[in-house]
């Protein structure tokens, strides 16, 4: 122990000279508050705070993330969020790897995606074959598929291999045959035919047996068009045969010709056509490619039916806030109250709720993290760890809350978003105009600088539409002369936000994220503003879409007329 404390210093006074001195001690106190959290939750702040420096303090991220991994190396059976051990990957793909062993199968899908965007190919499938043997969902490399399909890569098929021996083909369940042609040999077909058909042969040569599918519950039926007919099936066994048929006779006449007495039955000495499937009402408990949350109860979910109508309404009810609140937090712990609790606090925050009904569903958010975090089983259910201490934090930061009793795992959020707020402050926001020239967006010397990161796209299912670019434009025109940089990013990619305007024109610079590299770093939710002082200090963080007049109000506290 006294070597990796001896390494962390040598590495930190390396870093000095490169490394800002607040910057440093802002690690220093995340180091503090992290330690007196719980070990998982330590390990993923540090985690997180290295992927908030990995692209400016390279040297300093890596020693983060070296301690992390030095963490998990010391113990069994960690439990953390998936896209922290992602992120891991991301920084230290070999240390991500040493530690898999002594971790859930689970983790084994965040590490592959996280070589997968490193393009190691070789050693994303090394670990996804280690995996299915330790009882990985067989689609956990399914990013790193869908990756190489869209690259046309020759490497598909080796991963379509790899991924066909997860499944037990002398007892394939229908769900997975179907999936099987559907995900995985359709898209192969046009990189590597020859592979895709064997995929195909072995579907075929399963449901070629007659009791193929024989006493499951449900049945998987289809249209089909064959020749001149519509046939229609009534079971999984024909359902199955009658798809890979049409793949096969699509890829490999030939071999539709040897196996045609299959298919007599059904007069299809030529193409079959595909209209539609129907999978089972009842699935199969033996199909790989399914997993269950489990059910939520009834009461947490009327409770969540009515929190999600809150962000229909126009305004926001801070007394419908604060019953809701207290109707959750008696309820059974669990998923489904944790997602409750995580989004009555989301839209309380976003619809700008009053710190009375704020702090209320802080604390019941706080109560649900702590009841139901102990209770998740990340093998059935996505769960996210400091992700939810970071929302409370959040709100205790940025919204005025006030908790009795936050807890350490609170505070160490506090210091992880303190960080993140120096890190803003040096390195600023990478981004492309959208003519695609990169620039870095910062806080300019002697000015008061406002970056918003906006959506200009309206959910088609909502009632209301609300769109901030229209609000900062004003405020663009208004203070955009007077020394105040005024900037937007835009949550969409260039050609959907492009879309979006539909002849509408803006005269406010407005930037892309895209390769969502501010996203991945700061986890930003929705529409959020960074109003930065000027000595270059960030000085007001607030979240959802603030009107003209609040943002001029905003402006106005910190000097600007």
């Amino acid at each position: 122990m006294k070597r990796i404390t001896l390494a962390w210093l040598l590495a930190i006074a390396a870093c000095a000279a490169e490394t800002p001195a607040d910057v440093r001690d802002a690690v220093d106190r995340l180091e503090q508050k992290a330690a007196n959290a719980p070990a998982g939750l330590s390990v993923e702040f540090y985690v997180r705070a290295a992927y908030s420096l990995h692209r400016t303090w390279p040297d300093l991220s890596r020693e983060l993330a070296s301690r992390s991994v030095a963490r998990l190396r010391s113990g069994v059976g960690w439990r953390i969020t998936p896209d922290v051990m992602h992120a891991l990957a991301i920084m230290d793909p070999d240390g991500a790897m040493s530690v898999l062993p002594r971790m859930q199968p689970i983790y084994a899908e965040s590490v592959i995606d996280g070589l997968r965007s490193l393009h190691r190919i070789g050693d994303a499938r090394s670990i996804y074959r280690a995996a299915l043997a330790r009882g990985v969902r067989v689609t956990a490399a399914l990013g790193l598929y869908g990756q190489l399909c869209y690259e046309k890569s020759p490497e598909t098929a080796g991963v379509y291999r790899d991924i066909l021996s997860g499944f037990s083909f002398n007892a394939l369940a229908p769900e997975d045959a179907l999936w099987i042609d559907s995900q995985l040999t359709r898209p192969l077909a046009e990189i590597d035919p020859a592979v895709a058909v064997e995929g195909t042969l072995r579907i075929i040569e399963a449901a070629s047996d007659p009791r193929y599918a024989m006493g499951l519950a449900g049945n998987a039926t289809g249209d089909f068009e064959i020749g001149s007919r519509l046939v229609t099936t009534d079971n999984s066994r024909d359902t199955v045969l009658l798809v890979a048929g049409a793949r096969l006779f699509a890829l490999a006449p030939a071999e539709f010709e040897k196996r045609k007495a299959l298919f007599t039955p059904w007069g299809a000495p030529g193409p079959i056509l595909v209209k539609s499937i129907r999978p089972p009402h009842n699935p199969s408990t033996k199909a790989k490619t399914l997993f269950s949350t489990g059910r939520i109860p009834a009461g947490v979910s009327a409770v969540a039916t009515r929190i999600e109508e809150l962000d229909d309404e126009a305004g926001i009810d801070d007394n419908a806030v604060i019953r809701l609140a207290a109707e959750l937090r008696p309820l059974t712990p669990g998923g489904g109250k944790l997602q409750a609790a995580r989004r009555l606090a989301e839209i309380a925050l976003f619809r700008q709720a009053g710190v009375r009904a704020l702090s209320s569903a802080a604390a019941t958010l706080l109560v649900a993290i702590r009841e139901s975090h102990q209770l998740l089983n990340p093998g059935r259910v996505a769960t996210s760890f400091s992700q939810d201490y970071l929302s409370v934090a959040e709100l205790i930061r940025y919204a005025n809350v006030r908790l009795p009793r936050p807890g350490p795992a609170v505070q160490a959020a506090e210091a992880l978003l303190a960080l993140r707020e120096r890190v803003l402050e040096h390195a600023g926001f990478a981004v492309e105009d959208l003519n695609g020239k990169p620039i870095t967006l910062s806080p300019s010397p002697g000015k008061v600088t406002l970056i918003s990161r906006v959506s200009n796209v309206c959910a088609r299912w909502k009632a209301r539409c609300d769109r901030p670019l229209p609000e900062l434009e004003a405020i663009y025109r208004q203070f955009g002369n007077k020394g105040v940089g005024v900037f937007a990013i835009a949550e969409e990619g260039r050609e959907l936000f492009t879309e979006s305007l539909d002849g509408e024109t803006f005269t406010i610079p407005v930037f892309i994220d895209p390769a969502d590299l501010f996203e991945a770093t700061f986890e930003p939710r929705g529409h959020e503003s960074f109003l930065f002082g000027r000595e270059g200090k960030l000085v007001l963080r607030v979240f959802g879409i603030r009107t003209a007049d609040q943002l001029s109000e905003m402006l106005n506290k910190f000097g600007v007329k």
